[in-house]
C-alpha cells in the first residue's frame, strides 16, 4: 500500500476524483471529502489573515465533531500545533492548560467563551450556528480585521469563510515539528502535555493501516471523545490518511447501545473502535443481535484505552463470531505499539498480542531485562514515542531514557513473543477507558478549608474497570455530608472524574513518615459498606430511594419516588447502570435489558421489584 509520507500528500490523495465525493465523516450530517479539502485551504487563508504560522499552537475545544475534525485536520496541514481539549473543562483546569502551552489562538464554541474567558491570545474563533442572515455583519467583521489585525481579534466559524478563497499553505514542516498536544489527567496546577511530532504521528499511522488492513473502502466506527487520542487519531485521522470514512452515528449512551450495533450492519461497517467497558455493554443489553457483525464487510472489533478482560474477550467472540484486536499503548505512544490481532500470527485472547515497528522491554527494578515469564516494567522505544512533556523536562526524564519510554505498566511475556499487562507501577485510575489520576481529585479536596486529610483510589468493577473513590477527613465542628462533597468536586473536576463515593472518616490511617495507607482505608470502606448493607431496612420505596442516592450523589431528602433523570442531578446513562447493578445486588435480582430501559422514573424500578419478589425470586426480602 502507497501510504502517504506527510500531510501534505495525505491531502493531495483526498483531492483525488476518485474520492473527493465520497464521505469523510458522517455525524448527525455528512461532510464530504471535497468539502473537507476546501474547508482546510479556506481556513489556511483565514489563519494567514490572523497572522499565524508554522510553528505556533492554537486549542480546540468543541462539542462539535465534525468541525473538530476539520479544524484538527487544517491546523496539522498548516503546521501549527492542535491542542485538543474536552470542552467540558472546568474553568481553572483550561487556565492551568493555557498556562503551560502558550497558544497563539483558540478555537471553542461560542458558549465557552464566557465560561472560559480565553482573552490572552491573539486570535479567537468562535464556532457559532451559521445564519446567512448575518453575513454581511461577518464580512465587515472580517474586512476590518483584514485592515487592522491588531484590534479585532474575534472571528466566527464557519460564516467567515464565505468571503475567503481556497489556497494552499506555504508551511514547510519538519517532521520534527509538533503535530499535537494532548494533556494528560494529572494534578490541575501541573498538567502534562504530550509532545507527538509530524514524525511521530505519521509513523504510526502507517504501523495502524497496515495492523488492520485499512483502505479507501473501509468504513470505520468510532465514538470515542476527539479530545481523546484513541477518538481523534484512530478517528478522523486515521480516516482522512486513508481516505476512508468514519462513522460518528451518535453519542454513547446506555439506551443507544442497540443502536450503535445496528448501525454496523447499516452502513456497511469495517472496523470498530472502541473500549471495553462498551463492550460489557453489549454483552449485557445486545443478546437478541447475534448475527449483526456478520455482514460480509465487517473485519474487525478494535479494543483500545483500558485492559481487556480474557472472558469479556472470548464471549464476544464466541457469540458474536467476530475477531478482537486488543490494542495497548499510550498517549505518550500516539495510541498503540502492540497488538493482539486481527491477524493470526499476533492474535492471543488474554494478551497484548506482540510489538509492531517497535522494541520492546522488560526490565527489573534496577534496570536490567528480565527473564520470559519473569514481571518487569514495560519500555518501548520507535518512531512512534513521543518526544517529551511540554515544558517539563523532569518530568520527560523520569520517563524517556536513551530513548525508552518507562511505560509504568508491569507486564511479563512468554515463549512465543506474547506480552500480558500484570500490574501498574503508575498510580493511575482506568475508568471507562479514561485515564484519571487520582492526585487531582485529592488536590481539589484538598481545596475545600474543611478537609484534613484526602486519598483518592479506584476499586474493581465489572463494567467499568474501576471506579473512583476518595476517603477524607474533616476539621473539628465540621459537618460536611458526602454530598457536600460530591458537589464541591463537581466545582473543579469533569464528570468522568467527580468520585463515586466519598467516605468521611474520623482520620485516615498513617505510616511512620505521615503518609496515608492506601490498604488500610481500603479495610475501612469495605466494614462501612458491609454495615451499610446489612442495615438498610424499611419498605421498598425507602430502599430504592436509599440507593438512588447513593448512586447518584445526591440527598435522599431530595428524591422522590416519581423522580426521574429530568429530576435529579448524577442521573446519567453511566449512573444508570450503576443503579441497576445495586438494585441487583441489594436486592438478589436480575433485570432483563428490557426491564433495564424501562426504568426511567424510580417509580419505574419500584414496580419492576415489586413484581419480581412477589413472584417469587427473592421473597425474604419482602417487607
Amino acid at each position: 500500500m502507497n501510504y502517504a509520507a506527510n500531510v501534505t500528500e495525505a491531502l493531495r490523495k483526498a483531492e483525488e476524483e476518485s474520492v473527493r465525493h465520497k464521505p469523510f465523516i458522517i455525524s448527525g450530517r455528512t461532510l464530504t471529502y471535497d468539502i473537507l479539502v476546501d474547508r482546510i485551504r479556506k481556513l489556511t487563508q483565514l489563519y494567514k489573515i490572523a497572522g499565524l504560522s508554522c510553528g505556533d499552537r492554537v486549542v480546540i475545544a468543541t462539542h462539535d465533531d465534525i468541525e473538530a475534525a476539520v479544524l484538527f485536520l487544517s491546523l496539522l496541514w498548516n503546521g501549527i500545533t492542535a491542542i485538543n481539549i474536552d470542552p467540558d473543562t472546568k474553568p481553572h483546569r483550561f487556565s492551568h492548560i493555557i498556562r503551560v502551552s502558550q497558544p497563539r489562538g483558540i478555537i471553542l464554541d461560542a458558549a465557552l467563551k464566557d465560561v472560559w474567558k480565553p482573552d490572552a491570545v491573539d486570535f479567537i474563533l468562535e464556532i457559532k450556528e451559521d445564519r446567512p442572515g448575518k453575513e454581511n455583519l461577518f464580512n465587515k467583521l472580517l474586512r476590518k480585521k483584514q485592515v487592522k489585525k491588531n484590534e479585532d481579534h474575534f472571528y466566527s466559524y464557519p460564516a467567515s469563510l464565505r468571503t475567503l478563497e481556497a489556497t494552499n499553505s506555504t508551511a514547510v514542516i519538519d517532521q520534527d515539528l509538533d503535530a499535537y498536544i494532548l494533556f494528560t489527567s494529572g494534578t490541575t496546577s501541573d498538567p502534562k502535555g504530550v509532545r507527538i511530532s509530524h514524525k511521530n504521528l505519521f509513523s504510526h499511522l502507517h504501523t495502524l493501516s497496515r495492523q488492520f488492513g485499512y483502505t479507501r473502502d473501509s468504513r470505520i466506527l468510532n465514538i470515542l471523545m476527539l479530545s481523546h487520542a484513541d477518538g481523534i487519531i484512530q478517528g478522523p485521522v486515521i480516516a482522512f490518511f486513508n481516505q476512508a470514512s468514519l462513522y460518528r452515528p451518535m453519542r454513547f449512551e446506555i439506551k443507544t447501545i442497540g443502536a450503535l450495533l445496528d448501525s454496523i450492519r447499516t452502513h456497511r461497517i469495517t472496523h470498530f473502535v472502541t473500549v471495553p467497558t462498551v463492550l460489557s455493554l453489549i454483552e449485557r443489553f445486545c443478546k437478541d443481535k447475534r448475527n449483526t457483525l456478520i455482514t460480509g464487510d465487517f473485519q474487525t472489533i478494535i479494543s483500545t484505552g483500558a485492559y481487556l478482560e480474557a472472558g469479556l474477550w472470548k464471549r464476544i467472540e464466541e457469540y458474536f463470531q467476530v475477531r478482537i484486536a486488543n490494542v495497548y499503548g499510550l498517549t505518550e505512544t500516539v495510541t498503540g505499539g502492540l497488538f493482539s490481532g486481527p491477524g493470526e500470527n499476533d492474535h492471543y485472547v488474554g494478551t497484548v498480542g506482540k510489538p509492531a515497528d517497535c522494541e520492546v522491554r522488560i526490565v527489573d527494578e534496577q534496570g536490567t531485562d528480565v527473564r520470559t515469564g519473569e514481571p518487569g516494567e514495560l519500555l518501548m522505544k520507535g518512531n512512534h514515542v513521543m518526544k517529551g512533556y511540554l515544558d517539563a523536562p523532569e518530568a520527560t526524564a523520569g520517563v524517556l531514557r536513551d530513548g525508552w519510554l518507562f511505560t509504568g505498566d508491569i507486564a511479563t511475556v512468554d515463549e512465543k513473543g506474547f506480552y500480558r499487562i500484570v500490574g501498574r507501577k503508575k498510580n493511575i485510575i482506568i475508568s471507562g477507558g479514561i485515564n484519571i489520576h487520582p492526585e487531582e481529585i485529592t488536590e481539589v479536596l484538598n481545596l475545600s478549608p474543611h478537609v484534613t486529610d484526602a486519598v483518592t483510589f479506584g476499586v474493581p468493577d465489572e463494567v467499568w474497570g474501576e471506579r473512583v473513590v476518595s476517603a477524607v477527613s474533616l476539621t473539628d465542628q465540621c459537618h460536611l455530608s458526602e454530598k457536600d462533597l460530591i458537589s464541591f468536586c463537581r466545582t473543579y473536576l469533569e464528570e468522568t472524574k467527580v468520585p463515586d463515593k466519598i467516605y468521611v472518616l474520623p482520620s485516615l490511617p498513617k505510616g511512620p513518615i505521615g503518609k496515608v495507607l492506601i490498604g488500610k482505608v481500603k479495610q475501612i470502606i469495605q466494614q462501612i459498606d458491609s454495615n451499610q448493607n446489612t442495615d438498610l431496612q424499611g419498605n421498598l420505596e425507602t430502599r430504592i430511594i436509599s440507593i438512588a442516592a447513593h448512586c447518584f450523589n445526591v440527598n435522599q431528602s431530595d428524591l422522590l419516588i416519581y423522580h426521574g433523570p429530568d429530576d435529579t442531578t448524577g442521573w446519567d446513562s453511566l449512573t444508570h447502570l450503576e443503579f441497576v447493578a445495586a438494585l441487583e445486588s441489594h436486592f438478589g435480582i436480575t433485570f432483563s435489558p428490557s426491564e433495564i430501559m424501562q426504568i426511567g422514573l424510580l417509580s419505574d424500578a419500584l414496580r419492576i421489584i415489586a413484581e419480581k419478589l412477589s413472584s417469587g425470586e427473592r421473597k425474604k426480602y419482602l417487607p
